[in-house]
């Protein structure tokens, strides 16, 4: 089993080279902006860890987010993956605390 080394200083940048390379930020990105008012993704929980893990957990910031259209993809992904994908989301006025570890995968949050 491998798991990868989330501390390492480069490994920001290394997983933004990958997404581009596989084409994921393009995917992310027609995917979020038919979702509505998204702030930020984040891959959260032990697949966020390194983990190979049979349940991915993702934390959605923003406001007026189509649930319809998100229980739609998730099921679409499932099938496709083979996996089951755990959503939490966040309106972007909420107050919170996010899940560490997480990945950013989409927009930005500080």
């Amino acid at each position: 089993m491998y798991r990868v080394n989330i501390k390492y200083p480069m490994f920001a940048e290394l997983q933004r080279i990958a997404f581009k390379h596989f084409g994921i930020d393009q995917i992310v990105e027609k995917v979020v902006q038919k979702l509505g008012n998204v702030n930020a993704v984040f891959l959260t929980g032990d697949l966020a860890r390194g983990l190979d893990v049979p349940v991915i957990d993702i934390t959605l910031i923003g406001a007026d987010i189509d649930a319809a259209y998100l229980a739609e993809l998730v099921q679409k992904a499932e099938k496709l993956i083979g996996r089951r994908i755990r959503t939490l989301v966040y309106n972007s006025n909420d107050e919170f605390t996010l899940e560490e570890p997480n990945t950013l995968i989409y927009g930005e949050y500080s």
